[in-house]
């Protein structure tokens, strides 16, 4: 049986419940989503994502907080997301392609 979220707080959960709530928190959130606010919100580039070209060619996130003053939380807190979403996905695809062209990613 899966534990309820108060009990996983405090203990560890099983994996399937960590698996089934975030796909459920990934279904209703929707992280890969670029609404309206979030446009506004990153348009001061003061958090964004680029990749080195040099191997292994990782993900760098730069965070540059001084530029910019929150609009609202949940812009804030999904641009975030939004970016360590893009940084997860650059990261997998990077290490698809070093595979691919015989690295040793």
């Amino acid at each position: 049986s899966l534990k309820s979220e108060a009990q996983c707080s405090s203990t560890p959960c099983p994996s399937s419940f960590s698996y089934l709530n975030t796909l459920k928190w990934r279904s209703t959130y929707r992280p890969f989503s670029v609404p309206p606010s979030l446009k506004s919100e990153a348009s001061s580039g003061w958090l964004y994502t680029r990749s080195t070209t040099l191997p292994p060619r990782q993900p760098l996130i730069f965070y540059r907080p001084g530029l910019h003053r929150p609009e609202s939380l949940e812009s804030y807190i999904r641009n975030v997301i939004y970016n360590l979403e893009r940084a997860a996905a650059v990261a997998s695809q990077n290490a698809k392609d070093e595979k691919y062209l015989g690295g040793k990613g």
